[in-house]
């Protein structure tokens, strides 16, 4: 992928590797300074300008849905959701949601929706606070059981 600020700056080409999915893309800041770049499923943050590797997160990543209003991006794994403002910081990582997968995603206000894959084969609700990364529903129960006596 070759990077450049403007067509005056000096450009410079940065191999990725990939991580264990087929999902890429390239989400840059406000300024347009730094970018997350995903290969496969592997995150990384670099400085568009000096080339230089701020972080890396994910491995898994299969999707992620820019949210421009709220100045962030949430990447979904096959089991969990993290968001991460514009300018690459994580905020947040909800708890395991799914047990492999997630459909019908959509942005409803300040909320994530979509439908969480059981082993069984069926779907289950899921909500996702995007400013807390709070979750009701999912089909990962788990972390919701209540032990016994």
């Amino acid at each position: 992928m070759e990077f450049g600020v403007d067509e005056d700056s000096a450009r410079w080409v940065g191999n990725f590797q990939p991580g264990g999915t087929r999902f890429s893309a390239v989400f840059t800041d406000a300024g347009g300074r730094e970018a997350t770049v995903l290969a496969g499923g592997q995150g990384y943050r670099v400085n568009v300008v000096t080339g230089a590797l701020l972080g890396e997160f994910g491995g898994d990543i299969e999707s992620a849905i820019d949210v421009p209003g709220m100045g962030c991006v949430v990447f979904l794994s096959p089991t969990d959701v993290e968001l991460h403002r514009t300018g690459g910081r994580a905020v947040w990582r909800s708890r395991r949601i799914s047990w492999d997968g997630f459909r019908n995603l959509s942005l409803q206000g300040d909320e994530l929706k979509g439908e969480a894959w059981m082993f069984d084969g069926t779907w289950h609700p899921f909500t996702v606070a995007l400013a807390t990364g709070a979750v009701e529903g999912g089909s990962y129960y788990e972390a919701q059981q209540v032990q016994g006596p």
